[in-house]
């Protein structure tokens, strides 16, 4: 602790400030600490070391600590450091357009559990047990992915929803919106976030009415874990992020899993509130990929061979998988479009994060292009502001190459590397000298912000990107219609 103390208060003198306002010194220091830090985290006596742990975290924290958010302080550290590619706690962050796109259509890149400044690479027959988007390339993310379509978002009846212009969602839609834009502070993400999770239980889950308790922890869980991290300083993130899931987290996570096993669970005809789902039958076909099994077919917890029952612990798990991408990607994400990336701009109140440069325009521009172009528009407003900002990837055995202030380096295995999709939505040398102008209409397919290419198959592919855009779009149209200043003759 006394070493680590010593090293923060050192590092607080050399915190980082944008290259234009900074002096030779000041930069110099900053470069060479993005040097050492690669000497850290790759290569020599120091690689996963505690000293390097020691040296990482004391940096990082006190740039954070005199910076902003974790989100905010992405642009001003760039800046900072004169790249878009550099170290950032715990590993590499790219901003390079090229390497992102290819990160992230890499069938084979292996997915890591970050703990604070230590990648803890997931073994992949662990996957079963563990958060589906720590499995990446798994037989069992394969198989879960397949149902996941199958059962949910490419359904029939909601395919049927999102044909011809999305009428269909639309009219499902109408009641919940109509509530929702009654509400005084509609825009807030608190109201923002109960629309979207009513909205995504009707469509997938067929629940019409959301029970207060569920609705209640839904908007706790999407204002709180989504707003606390886009604007908290990371110091307070750090120490708060733990009790804020617990809090805010798990009567969410476990409300909604318990609801779906008691309410929409062909098992229990007689309690059904909902869409009958066999999750018994789900859960094992994601389980027979392999996944788990061992040579003999034997499934752990299952007592017995791969015929026997299948352990309630694990259809459990796997329904708390479906709600934890249902929570975190559907309605953070989702209601991150809609709160975040496009109602500010139409409201006229829209701010670029960390100070980053964009070619801003008013609010009745931006709704004369909505209304010319919603979809596309909705796409540049995503890009500009992107919900996710990133994706990551742990390096594989004999290393990968990265870009590195303007060199490609190896890195070694087991280095943790983040795509960082907030510089790459912006890199010049794919989007042209125009990359902070508002422009929709630029090829949907270059947009990578739903983990993929918009339209595209990627292997972690966003499996519900059309559901939600087609659901932002609904929430938009309908605040259009009702809020906005009408068009001038």
């Amino acid at each position: 602790m006394p070493l680590f103390a010593l090293l923060f208060l050192f590092c607080a003198l050399l915190r980082p400030v944008p290259k234009s306002c900074s002096g030779p010194i000041s930069y110099g220091v900053a470069v060479g600490w993005q040097y050492l830090a690669y000497v850290c985290v790759t290569f020599g006596c120091l690689r996963h070391t505690y000293f390097s742990l020691l040296v990482m975290r004391a940096k990082q924290l006190a740039d954070f600590l005199f910076t902003t958010s974790l989100t905010l302080s992405y642009f001003p550290y760039s800046e900072a450091v004169g790249s878009m590619d550099y170290f950032y706690f715990n590993g590499l962050y790219v901003g390079s357009y090229d390497y992102v796109r290819s990160l992230i259509l890499d069938a084979k890149r292996e997915r890591s559990l970050s703990l604070g400044s230590v990648a803890l690479s997931l073994p992949r027959s662990f996957s079963p047990l563990t958060p589906v988007f720590f499995s990446t390339g798994s037989p069992y993310h394969s198989a879960w992915r397949t149902v996941f379509f199958r059962e949910f978002t490419r359904r029939a009846d909601v395919q049927a929803m999102l044909a011809d212009d999305a009428a269909g969602l639309a009219a499902v839609a109408a009641p919940y919106i109509r509530e929702w834009l009654a509400v005084g502070d509609f825009h807030t993400r608190e109201h923002v976030s109960a629309c979207i999770f009513r909205l995504l239980a009707r469509i997938l889950f067929g629940i019409e009415t959301v029970p207060q308790s569920l609705l209640a922890a839904a908007q706790a869980f999407g204002s709180s874990m989504g707003a606390f991290t886009a604007v908290a300083p990371a110091w307070a993130h750090s120490l708060l992020c733990g009790k804020l899931q617990a809090s805010y987290g798990e009567p969410a996570r476990y409300g909604l899993s318990s609801y779906l096993l008691e309410h929409c669970n062909a098992a229990k005809p007689a309690a059904l509130k909902g869409r009958p789902f066999d999750w018994a039958a789900m859960a094992a076909e994601c389980l027979r990929s392999g996944a788990l099994a061992d040579d003999e077919g034997h499934r752990p917890g299952s007592g017995g061979h791969a015929d026997a029952p299948l352990d309630p612990a694990h259809v459990r798990s796997y329904v708390q998988s479906v709600v934890d991408g249902l929570l975190f990607a559907g309605l953070i994400g989702t209601s991150t479009l809609v709160d975040t990336s496009a109602l500010p701009r139409l409201r006229g109140v829209y701010k670029p994060e960390g100070g980053r440069p964009e070619t801003l325009l008013s609010a009745a521009e931006h709704l004369a292009l909505y209304r010319q172009r919603p979809r596309p528009w909705l796409l540049e407003a995503v890009r500009l502001q992107p919900p996710v900002m990133s994706s990551s990837k742990v390096t594989p055995a004999g290393g990968t190459r990265c870009p590195f202030r303007g060199a490609e380096r190896i890195l070694p295995e087991g280095t943790f590397v983040v795509a960082n999709l907030y510089h790459a939505s912006t890199d010049p040398a794919a989007w042209g000298n125009d990359a902070h102008d508002f422009k929709p209409g630029r090829p949907a397919d270059k947009y990578l912000n739903w983990n993929g290419p918009f339209g595209g198959d990627a292997p972690r592919q966003c499996p519900g990107e059309h559901l939600s855009l087609e659901m932002g779009k609904a929430l938009v149209d309908a605040w259009v219609e009702a809020k906005a200043p009408p068009l001038e003759a």
